[in-house]
C-alpha cells in the first residue's frame, strides 16, 4: 500500500481543478508515530485529537477534490460520536455532508469493526444530510435486504454545530426552557485514587508490589489501623447503592510507603467533599449512587459535586434518580453506541450534555422521596423493582410536560 505521503507527492490530478470523486477504504489504527509531526504540518485541522491515519485521508481527500467533487469513504464509525474525533467532525461540517450510513460492527464475516460510509461534497454550503443508523438491524445474513430498503432520516447539517463536541447523532434533542445540561449543574471528574510508577521500561510494567504496599483486604471485616481509609471499587457500586463495607483499605501512611519512582494522585476537592455522586466508569451507562462520609474510591469510579449555582435548586437524591432513570439511560446509550464493547466505558463527555429538568419544589421532593426509599431498601437487601418502575414513570412525566 502506498503511504499517504507518497500519494500526496506522486499523485497527478486530471486537471488543475482536482478530482470529481475520491473513493476509498483508508487504513486505520496504524502506527504513525514517526510521521505525526509531518501529518500535523500537512493537516493541522485534523491533528487536534486522536492521531488516526484515516482522519488525514479525509482531510487529504477533500483537498484534492474539485469544487463540487465528492469524497466517499468507508471507515470505522468512531468519527461519528467519539470525543477524540471532534476535530474531524468539525472539518467535515465545513463541507456538504451528503450521506452517512452507520453500519455498526456486524456487517463483516471475518472482522468485528464498527464501520460507516460517508459521502461528502467539497463545497462550503451545508444543507441536509441523509442519515441512516443500521447498527441495531444489519448483520452479515440480512445485509442485502436491509441495504435495499434503507430509510434515511433527513437531518439539517447545521444541527451538528450545536451538539456536544459536534457529535453526529440522529436523535437531536433540543434543551427545553425548564432544563439545563448536566455539565452546568454537576462538576464531574475522573478523580479516583490512582497510583503508578514512572521511568519504567515496558518489560517491567506490572512487576512490582506497589498495590500490595498501599492496599489490603480487611480480615473478617476488620481494618488494621483505625486511621486506614476504606476505598470503594467499581464493582461495589450499583444503582442507588454502594457496599457499606468496602473490601479494600488504603493504608493511612501510604505516602511514606512510596519509592522514589512511584506516585499517587487523586482529586482532593471532590474526594474530601462530605457528600458526592459516584458512578462506575466501566459500564454501558450511568450506574451510580450517593456517597457520604470519608470513604475514598479507586480509579474505576467517577464522581461529581453539585455546583454552587444549583446547590439550593438541585439535590443529590434528585440527580441520582434522574441519572439512574430509563429515560436518561436511553439518551446516553443513543449518543454513545458502545453496546458491543466488552468493557464499555462511561464517558464524561457524553454525560455532560444530558438534559436535567429544573424541578419545582414539589417535583424535586417527589423524586427525592422515592430515591431515599430505594436507597434504604437497597441497604437492607430488599427488593426495589416496583419503586424503580414508579420512579421511571415520575421521571418520564417530568420530561414530557
Amino acid at each position: 500500500m502506498v503511504s499517504i505521503i507518497d500519494f500526496y507527492v506522486l499523485q497527478k490530478r486530471p486537471s488543475k481543478e482536482g478530482f470529481d470523486i475520491v473513493i476509498g477504504n483508508p487504513p486505520y489504527g496504524a502506527n504513525i508515530d514517526d510521521l505525526v509531526s509531518l501529518y500535523e504540518e500537512l493537516y493541522p485541522n485534523t491533528s487536534h485529537g486522536y492521531k488516526d491515519i484515516y482522519k488525514y485521508f479525509y482531510d487529504f481527500g477533500l483537498s484534492i477534490c474539485k469544487n463540487n467533487g465528492v469524497v466517499c469513504y468507508i471507515t470505522p464509525n468512531t468519527f461519528l460520536r467519539q470525543p477524540r474525533y471532534g476535530d474531524l467532525r468539525r472539518v467535515l461540517l465545513e463541507f456538504n455532508i451528503l450521506q452517512i450510513l452507520d453500519l455498526g460492527e456486524n456487517i463483516f464475516e471475518d472482522a468485528v469493526v464498527p464501520v460507516a460510509i460517508c459521502l461528502c461534497k467539497a463545497i462550503t454550503s451545508p444543507t441536509v444530510t441523509f442519515f441512516a443508523d443500521l447498527t441495531m438491524d444489519i448483520t452479515v445474513n440480512n445485509a442485502k435486504n436491509i441495504l435495499n430498503n434503507i430509510r434515511f432520516l433527513q437531518i439539517d447539517q447545521e444541527c451538528w454545530n450545536t451538539t456536544q463536541n459536534n457529535v453526529f447523532i440522529d436523535n437531536i434533542r433540543k434543551t427545553k426552557h425548564n432544563e439545563d445540561i448536566l455539565d452546568n449543574i454537576l462538576e464531574m471528574k475522573d478523580c479516583g485514587f490512582k497510583y503508578q510508577r514512572f521511568n519504567v521500561g515496558l518489560s517491567q510494567k506490572g512487576k512490582n508490589d506497589l498495590a500490595e504496599r498501599l492496599f489490603y483486604k480487611p480480615t473478617s471485616g476488620r481494618i488494621e489501623d483505625e486511621r486506614d481509609i476504606p476505598i470503594l471499587i467499581g464493582k461495589e457500586i450499583s444503582s442507588f447503592y454502594h457496599s457499606l463495607s468496602p473490601q479494600k483499605c488504603l493504608r493511612y501512611n501510604y505516602e511514606t510507603l512510596l519509592k522514589s519512582n512511584e506516585t499517587t494522585y487523586y482529586n482532593k476537592k471532590i474526594m474530601n467533599e462530605p457528600i458526592k455522586l459516584i458512578w462506575r466508569q466501566t459500564a454501558p451507562y450511568f450506574i451510580g449512587t450517593i456517597l457520604v462520609n470519608k470513604i475514598f474510591f479507586g480509579n474505576t469510579i467517577q464522581a461529581g459535586i453539585i455546583k454552587e449555582a444549583y446547590k439550593d435548586i438541585i439535590s443529590y437524591e434528585y440527580l441520582c434518580g434522574l441519572l439512574n432513570s430509563q429515560y436518561l439511560r436511553n439518551i446516553y446509550e443513543q449518543n454513545v453506541k458502545e453496546g458491543g464493547r466488552v468493557f464499555p466505558q462511561v464517558k464524561l463527555e457524553k454525560l455532560k450534555p444530558l438534559p436535567i429538568v429544573i424541578p419545582t419544589k414539589e417535583e424535586r421532593k417527589k423524586v427525592e422521596d422515592i430515591v431515599s426509599q430505594i436507597i434504604d431498601l437497597r441497604s437492607k437487601s430488599q427488593d426495589t423493582e416496583d419503586l424503580e418502575v414508579y420512579l421511571n414513570q415520575v421521571v418520564n412525566k417530568l420530561y414530557m410536560k
